[in-house]
């Protein structure tokens, strides 16, 4: 076999591989649209019959062992999409939920510190978790900071958020403030979404029995793994206070589309 033959032959082999990478991106790109435009119209309907209907749904949360808010109830539930603009066709990225968890009194939950790392702490805490909140700094003659009181918003935003991923045909269910603080991810290859799944997501957000975090072969396969670091305070945490008292996807799609 002359040279010239040999770099043909290695030419046809990679175009045939690089074919069948791009029939296989398609096809998780399919998929993944399949899947979030059944999430968007059942997240859609969901809210719409939660608004109507208003079951009593309540819950209690907790920041830390001594910053609590109880009895909240869900109200206002909201369903939309992100679109992004390919060819001159929008596809699908993301599905979302969101809701307000509120409470019928008081107005704010009241939360003292006295050291600046646990008052920075706290205040981390409620950012990552979304909650609204004043801080009264409170300081010495020295103008040295010696205690900071919070006023935390008795009011929770809460989220499900599905993501897909176009290359790899993974869809990511993230729950945000909705069992307890904190995001909390789920993991699906896109066939995996379907009605049954969803139907079991409707009755966790209702509080209802269900099979919801068992489903899936993610989750089946390991423990899934909060996504947030845990706020209990440590015991030397307490000492402490009272001593103080994808550009690359996007163009590899817009050539499929050229197909």
């Amino acid at each position: 076999m002359s040279l010239l033959d040999d770099l043909k032959k290695q030419a046809d082999l990679q175009k045939g591989q690089e074919g069948e990478g791009a029939e296989q991106k398609k096809r998780h790109f399919d998929a993944v649209q399949a899947a979030l435009k059944l999430v968007s119209r059942y997240l859609s309907e969901l809210a719409k019959s939660l608004n109507v209907i208003k079951p009593p749904v309540r819950r209690g949360f907790a920041v830390e062992q001594t910053i609590k808010f109880e009895n909240l109830f869900a109200v206002e539930y909201s369903a939309t999409d992100r679109r992004q603009t390919i060819e001159h066709k929008d596809h699908l990225r993301e599905a979302f939920m969101r809701f307000r968890w509120i409470s019928e009194h008081p107005a704010t939950v009241m939360a003292e510190k006295r050291s600046l790392a646990t008052i920075q702490r706290l205040r981390e805490d409620l950012e990552s978790f979304g909650l609204r909140f004043n801080l009264n700094e409170v300081k010495n003659d020295r103008l040295v900071i010696e205690r900071g009181v919070f006023a935390i918003q008795n009011e929770i935003g809460a989220a499900v958020t599905v993501t897909g991923d176009w290359e790899t045909g993974k869809i990511r269910l993230r729950l945000k403030n909705i069992e307890r603080l904190g995001n909390f991810d789920f993991h699906y290859v896109a066939d995996e979404i379907d009605n049954a799944l969803l139907d079991e997501l409707a009755k966790l957000l209702l509080g209802q029995p269900n099979r919801f975090r068992a489903m899936g072969k993610h989750q089946q396969n390991m423990q899934t793994i909060p996504q947030v670091r845990s706020v209990i305070k440590p015991v030397e945490e307490e000492i402490e206070e009272s001593q103080e008292t994808k550009k690359g996807v996007l163009s590899g799609l817009k050539s499929l589309f050229k197909r």
